[in-house]
């Protein structure tokens, strides 16, 4: 075998080789990005981003968009116990006495 013929064939299986590894690693990676994404905390910020910071503002202080249209004094989110936030986030505001425009979320999360 002439050695460019032979210097060709090991470089051919070197880029296989690293092509092998980067992708083994890919796979990998994205195992632990939706091994982090289904942890509690980082679940409830997706959820809270997505359904939530429109009227209660990006930090629950209720400085938000859409607050202003529901003529509640005020929207931000105050210290309670897990008991209250389950009913009024399944139930909705009517569950714990507080605003209808508090839609119930119970069948979207």
């Amino acid at each position: 075998m002439s050695r460019k013929l032979s210097t060709a064939i090991t470089v051919a299986l070197c880029l296989f080789s690293v092509t092998l590894l980067g992708t083994a690693a890919q796979a990998d990676s994205r195992k632990a990005v939706k091994q982090e994404l289904s942890k509690p905390v980082i679940r409830g910020g997706i959820v809270f981003k997505n359904y939530c910071k429109l009227c209660h503002g990006e930090r629950a202080d209720g400085i938000a968009r859409a607050a202003k249209l529901y003529g509640v004094a005020n929207l931000a989110i105050k210290p309670a116990d897990e008991d209250y936030y389950f009913k009024i986030i399944r139930g909705g505001g009517t569950a714990v006495g507080k605003s209808e425009f508090m839609p119930p979320w119970e069948h979207e999360l």
